[in-house]
């Protein structure tokens, strides 16, 4: 064996890549997500469970001379709050909290760069709302008729949906910078949520707003 040979066979490998750190904390993120049931309820099964409410009280309701059911129009109402949910309201919330409790400091610690930190909560939000939008047209389908897109018509749902998505990160990241502990992040994004769901027409006709 030569020396040139017996230096390359130990050298250490070369270490993983922004890209693979980040796709390796989508994984944690998604373990600690599931396994926060707070967090798992109010930001995953808070809009199945409004629209199962919702929709059992005015479910029968048709929507002027369109034929639609108010069950029917409110799938798509939750559908966008659960973009909202998942994306900004989870990410303004939990970013302070992980500031808060140290988990960002011991982060900068690590030679992982922060560009994985984010992949990962990019990560966790889309498979978040992929299970989640999945089970909200289920219910909508099956329990309320609700016709699903055909055609082009998923294309148009997929890149509205993303760019949703992309919007609401983005803004859930910006945003994470007000709240200044972790006990007053729920109290100042939950009415800014509630406010826009509310001038958004998720829970009343747009057309209509009192």
């Amino acid at each position: 064996m030569t020396t040139t040979t017996a230096h390359a066979a130990a050298a250490p490998p070369a270490p993983p890549g922004a890209l693979a750190l980040g796709v390796r904390r989508i994984g944690i993120e998604l373990k600690t997500f599931f396994r926060d049931r707070n967090s798992a309820v109010w930001n995953f099964a808070l809009p199945m469970l409004l629209m199962i409410i919702f929709g059992s009280v005015f479910g029968g309701q048709t929507l002027g001379p369109t034929g639609i059911t108010f069950a029917q129009y409110f799938v798509a109402g939750m559908i966008a709050s659960g973009i909202l949910y998942t994306s900004f309201q989870n990410l303004a919330i939990a970013i302070p909290m992980e500031r808060d409790d140290g988990t960002l400091k011991r982060i900068q610690g690590t030679p992982m760069p922060k560009v994985s930190y984010f992949i990962g909560k990019i990560g966790l939000v889309f498979v978040a709302y992929v299970a989640q939008v999945t089970l909200l047209i289920l219910i909508g389908h099956f329990f309320y008729d609700v016709a699903l897109p055909s055609g082009s018509q998923w294309f148009t749902f997929a890149w509205v949906s993303v760019l949703g998505l992309i919007s609401c990160t983005l803004l859930g990241i910006a945003f994470s910078v007000v709240p200044k502990n972790a006990k007053g992040a729920s109290a100042i994004v939950s009415p800014i949520v509630l406010v826009l769901q509310f001038t958004s027409g998720v829970f009343f006709l747009y057309a209509n707003p009192p």
